[in-house]
């Protein structure tokens, strides 16, 4: 559960009638169309390390697609979801998806270490020496324009 999901009821009470709230999160798995993201590349070791610890420490790394059964849950109705595509990096053809891919990108590797070390280190044991060599390797594979992934929104 959520720090913010009890309060989804508090929320719908003091919506008006006939009013509209957004939410949006995101789920981490990482997702390749192509096959340029494996389980054996690093940046696939990461994304499992970052959700195994985050399920270690009872930590919610996937909110985004239950939100929509939280907030039936909470007595919402006319609850619709969408599923937006998140490139992470140029990689997209699409102009636009381009430039999101970019800057998704460049705010993924500014918090990488942060993102990481809590449950690698202090969740699943690792040294702080074995986090920075992986995370070294999965800069490298995500700045190299061989790797499509993507995360859902």
């Amino acid at each position: 559960m959520l720090p913010f999901q009890p309060h989804l009821h508090q929320f719908n009470r003091n919506l008006n009638t006939g009013g509209f709230a957004e939410f949006q999160d995101l789920d981490i798995l990482l997702r390749s169309d192509d096959g340029s993201l494996t389980e054996d590349s690093h940046t696939g070791v990461w994304n499992r390390v970052l959700i195994e610890g985050c399920e270690r420490a009872g930590i919610e790394h996937s909110p985004g697609p239950k939100l929509g059964h939280w907030l039936k849950e909470a007595g919402f109705v006319n609850v619709t979801s969408r599923i937006f595509r998140l490139p992470l990096g140029p990689w997209p053809k699409d102009k636009h998806l381009k430039e999101v891919g970019c800057w998704n990108l460049q705010q993924v590797l500014d918090g990488l270490e942060a993102f990481t070390l809590y449950v690698a280190c202090e969740v699943l044991g690792w040294s702080k020496e074995e986090v920075t060599v992986l995370l070294a390797n999965v800069r490298k594979e995500m700045t190299s324009p061989k790797i499509h992934v993507y995360y859902n929104l």
